[in-house]
Order: structure tokens, then C-alpha cells, then sequence
């Protein structure tokens, strides 16, 4: 069972790092689309090398017309928890857990009025070929806002699976305290891993908030409704951790 670690490092190359007159060859790129109903659905797995991403980000806000804060932003890692709202459509920071990943993934969805975007710049491959056929195992949704319910009702189950492997482990470790064998470092990782979630999965609650505010059906809002009581239920969980 792999759960985060202690500090995990993240390189990102930014234009200095490329040399002047290099030619720019895109890597090949995860690139998954569906059309339902009322949007498209598209995801884009970001090269690591900043000036082929930046290609790859102006490409995507020419045809969604996204704001050159949202590219700026999907550019720079590390980005903190949040909504923002602009004219056309909501962009939301998120950062996916699992059990079986060394450290979280962030994530980048925008929602708009008939398109969905997911950006990130790494897949969990070893579980899914696409962030498509992860958040959506049910199959893709026809509608917009039936979309929206089922990938957050993924990611907050996936989330809830990581929160039980990190309170599992957690069990294990209080037994080494009571025989009195256990590194300091260990304690400090299970202090970062806790810090790591109340930064992250604690502060998705506004990102719930904000789009329940959308025009759900009555069905719709029924679904989106359980996706808030599953968080909540969740942050009781990390509570309880903590």
C-alpha cells in the first residue's frame, strides 16, 4: 500500500532551461474528447517541458477562449485548492488521491456552459488510460451537469480510499509506539501527509459550494447533493485522523 511521501519534489522546466534555437518537438500527448449531448469533453496531459506545454495551453485557449490567467495558472504547478469564476466558465484547482500513487496529482477543470476541460500534466497509468475512463466508470454522461456529479463523485471516492490507507497505516504505526519502536521520521510523515490533506481535500468544500449555486435538475441536484455528503463525510474521516 503506497501513500504519499514525506516531501515530494516536482521539477518544471521554464524557458530559460531551453536552449536558444533548440527545435520544439511536442511530445506525443494524451488526448481524450467525447461529445455528449449539450458539451464536449476534452483532457490534455501536459508536456513537462514548459515551452512545449505553453504550445500546448495557447492551442487550448484559442479554441475555448480561455483567459490568460487560467493558462498561466495550468502552466505553474502547485497551485492552491480554488474556484474562480469568469464570464464563460468556472476554473477549479483539484488534486487527485489514491492509495496506490506516491503523491497526488493536481488537476485543472473547466467547466463551461458546453465544454468540460481536464488538464493535467501526469495519469495514473498503472489504474486508467485517460482521466476520461477514471472519473467516468459508469461511462461518459450525456449531459453536461450528470458529468459534472459523476467525476466528483469519483474523485471523492478515490479520495476517501487514500484518507482510509493513510488511517490504516496510522493503526499500524500507534502499535510500534505502544512496543516502543518507531523512527521520529515516520511520525513527521503521517504530521505531513495530514497537513497535505487539510490543504487540499479540506478546502474542496468551497469548490461544492460555488457550484452548487449551477441549474440543476431536480434529479441533477439529488446526485450533487450526495457528492457534498459524501465530502462531508470524508472530512469527518480526516478529522478523525488528525
Amino acid at each position: 500500500m503506497t501513500i504519499a511521501q514525506l516531501d515530494p519534489k516536482q521539477t518544471e522546466h521554464t524557458p530559460s532551461d531551453i536552449p536558444i534555437g533548440r527545435q520544439v518537438t511536442l511530445e506525443i500527448i494524451s488526448v481524450k474528447k467525447f461529445q455528449g449531448r449539450n458539451f464536449t469533453y476534452e483532457e490534455l496531459i501536459l508536456s513537462k517541458v514548459y515551452q512545449e506545454a505553453h504550445i500546448q495551453m495557447q492551442s487550448l485557449a484559442l479554441r475555448f477562449k480561455l483567459h490568460p490567467l487560467t493558462v498561466e495558472d495550468c502552466l505553474h504547478r502547485n497551485q492552491r485548492v480554488k474556484i474562480e469564476s469568469f464570464s464563460e466558465y468556472q476554473f477549479i484547482v483539484w488534486y487527485y488521491f489514491h492509495q496506490s500513487i506516491p503523491e497526488p496529482i493536481e488537476l485543472h477543470i473547466i467547466l463551461g456552459k458546453d465544454f468540460m476541460l481536464l488538464i493535467s500534466n501526469d495519469l495514473p497509468r498503472h489504474m486508467a488510460d485517460s482521466w476520461k475512463t477514471l472519473c467516468f466508470p459508469q461511462g461518459q454522461s450525456i449531459y453536461l451537469f450528470d458529468a459534472i456529479c459523476q467525476m466528483f463523485e469519483t474523485l471523492n471516492q478515490h479520495a476517501e480510499f487514500y484518507v482510509n490507507a493513510v488511517e490504516y497505516s496510522l493503526a499500524k504505526l500507534e502499535k510500534k509506539i505502544m512496543n516502543q519502536y518507531v523512527k521520529p521520521t515516520q511520525i513527521l510523515r503521517f504530521k505531513y501527509l495530514v497537513w497535505e490533506m487539510d490543504q487540499t481535500i479540506c478546502l474542496a468544500g468551497i469548490i461544492f459550494h460555488n457550484l452548487d449555486k449551477l441549474g440543476f435538475s431536480t434529479d441533477q441536484r439529488f446526485k450533487w447533493r450526495n457528492v457534498i455528503d459524501n465530502h462531508s463525510r470524508l472530512l469527518e474521516n480526516i478529522n478523525h485522523v488528525r
